[in-house]
């Protein structure tokens, strides 16, 4: 079918196609730019346009629209795991009081890491934080310092000593002669 037929069906359709079907016309077809102007017309989710940022050609259009209708932390986490956008999304969550977890996926995610790490530090990051750091970032060093300064149980030191490449250290701490005394006390 030529595009101008295809362009006349989609006219008279267009105020009955639903989101999920524009999305499908700009992720497949020739209809990308009438798609959008419709979409934008119905008031796209923030997840239709998380979509487009992850699935289309449509992403600087869909990221304009996306900050006009104020992301929320999960969109901006979302596109910094699965999109290219990892930089914008990034920038714009740091503005937006992160949490913790939040900053985790910053320094997961992004270069975004010694600036989320400071802030992390702000906010008291918990032994959960810190154990994740170490496990999925390259702030290893810093965390598992930090996670010594708050007294990790016993649990936490296995725990790295299990999932992570810190195993040595851990297990250092671990062996360390009042946590020995504490386990013989416990098992008497």
């Amino acid at each position: 079918m030529n595009k101008e037929k295809k362009l006349k069906i989609f006219n008279e359709i267009r105020n009955k196609i639903s989101n999920e079907d524009l999305r499908y016309l700009m992720e497949y077809t020739d209809m990308k730019k009438e798609a959008w102007e419709q979409l934008i017309k119905q008031s796209p989710s923030n997840e239709d346009l998380r979509y487009l940022i992850r699935y289309t050609d449509m992403k600087k259009e869909a990221w304009e629209q996306l900050i006009k209708q104020s992301p929320s932390n999960e969109d901006l986490r979302y596109l910094m795991e699965y999109t290219d956008m990892k930089k914008e999304a990034g920038e714009q969550l740091i503005k937006q009081s992160p949490s913790n977890e939040d900053l985790r996926y910053l320094m997961e995610y992004t270069d975004m890491k010694k600036e989320a790490w400071e802030q992390l530090l702000k906010q008291s990051p918990s032994n959960e934080d810190l154990k994740y750091i170490i496990e999925y970032t390259d702030m290893k060093k810093e965390a598992w310092e930090q996670l010594l300064k708050q007294s990790p149980s016993n649990e936490d030191l296995r725990y790295i000593i299990r999932y992570t490449d810190m195993k040595k250290e851990a297990q250092k701490e671990l062996n360390s002669d009042w946590r020995n005394k504490l386990e013989m006390i416990k098992h008497e």
